[in-house]
């Protein structure tokens, strides 16, 4: 298994907060355009990630399943002998 991201990160504009917010409280939107593609991802303790698709398709990797796929449960049990 591998997982590749490529982030594009706006420029922000003079003024605009990192909530995306001016000094008058005027909200500006992320400029997404058609095909643009939008993840979010959601780093946690008990799955690795958790990720859903615009066609809400849902992917995740626990980390029980990541540590089998890596061969390290095999590794601690080496270790302990």
């Amino acid at each position: 298994m591998s997982v590749s991201a490529n982030f594009k990160k706006e420029i922000m504009k003079k003024g605009i907060d990192a909530y995306r917010f001016d000094q008058e409280g005027n909200f500006h939107p992320l400029d997404i355009k058609d095909g643009d593609r939008v993840v979010g991802l959601d780093p946690g303790r008990k799955d690795l990630f958790i990720t859903v698709t615009e066609e809400k398709y849902k992917i995740k990797c626990s980390t029980k399943e990541w540590h089998s796929l890596t061969d390290h449960t095999h590794a601690w049990k080496k270790t302990e002998g």
